[in-house]
């Protein structure tokens, strides 16, 4: 939602970025460490885009850096922030330079948020696997799996 991601750009919106996720955005910034240094300095870019990712059992997602952005964007850090819904994932967090640079794993749980900001969020990262039926919310959807929203500010 927001702008419409295809591989590598984002293009017009098609829908436009629905207030609520915009708050989930917020409310994730709130939570962090020295909370009033970030809303000052990303208050004036809001997030305009959502690309919402269904990840079943057995799939993955291999290491890359989010830099579809503006440059300017990129350049002022704004945050990236991710809500996983849904089975357990595998994160890794990788280096700056390489995909090949030692990563950290970190479980990711239903209701679990990521934010990568500043520096942060130009390093490599993957989901390297998907836990089926590790949590209550599967039960709920159709089929075991993951739903992930990574919200950021695509244009300026």
């Amino acid at each position: 939602v927001g702008y419409d991601w295809i591989p590598y750009q984002y293009r017009k919106p098609k829908v436009a970025m629905p207030e609520y996720l915009q708050q989930l955005y917020y409310e994730a910034l709130v939570r962090l460490p020295d909370t009033q240094c970030y809303l000052r300095e990303f208050e004036k870019h809001e997030p305009d885009t959502a690309v919402i990712n269904w990840f079943p059992p057995g799939s993955s997602l291999g290491m890359h850096v989010d830099k579809s952005e503006d440059e300017r964007v990129r350049s002022l850090g704004n945050p990236i922030i991710t809500i996983a819904l849904g089975a357990d994932a595998d994160i890794l967090i990788g280096g700056f330079f390489s995909k090949s640079e030692l990563a950290t794993k970190i479980l990711m749980k239903s209701g679990d948020i990521l934010v990568m900001h500043g520096a942060s969020r130009m390093r490599y990262h993957s989901v390297s696997k998907i836990h089926p039926n590790t949590s209550e919310l599967e039960k709920f959807m159709k089929s075991a799996g993951r739903i992930s929203i990574t919200m950021r500010r695509a244009k300026l």
